[in-house]
């Protein structure tokens, strides 16, 4: 995907679903809505951004408890290549697996919370891409 309205580099980008409600539907529609944009900015030259190649460079995870996010977190060290060209990992959302912890204390809630945010500043400076969490509000 494109990061940034004037940029001209291009990156992929890992979603890592905690809640289950990513929707792919909905993720084509807004490559189709790029590729649109795209197309009306550069009507001269030649869009590498089809729907087909954005979507190709979005990397979907799905975990479901605490346990899983973090297995999945030390894994993307290993996704992090320089082909790859990760940009963007999105986190949604950080606060459902550590709300999940039945049996937590507010201090496990928060050793946890603590470790996934420590891993994911560590892949965002050895890596330099960005790092979104997103949170519901409830």
């Amino acid at each position: 995907m494109k990061f940034g309205v004037t940029s001209n580099n291009t990156g992929t980008v890992i979603y890592i679903d905690t809640e289950g409600s990513f929707v792919p539907i909905r993720l084509q529609n807004m490559a189709m809505a790029a590729e649109n944009h795209y197309k009306n900015e550069n009507r001269n030259q030649l869009n590498p951004n089809s729907v087909e190649q954005i979507l190709k460079n979005v990397t979907y995870f799905r975990c479901i408890n605490i346990a899983e996010l973090i297995a999945c977190l030390i894994q993307l060290k290993q996704l992090m290549t320089l082909e790859r060209n990760v940009k963007l990992i999105i986190l949604d959302s950080l606060a459902h697996p550590v709300r999940s912890i039945i049996d937590g204390d507010h201090l496990t809630r928060h050793k946890y919370t603590v470790r996934i945010v420590t891993i994911l500043q560590k892949l965002a400076l050895d890596y330099n891409c960005a790092v979104s969490l997103v949170h519901h509000l409830k």
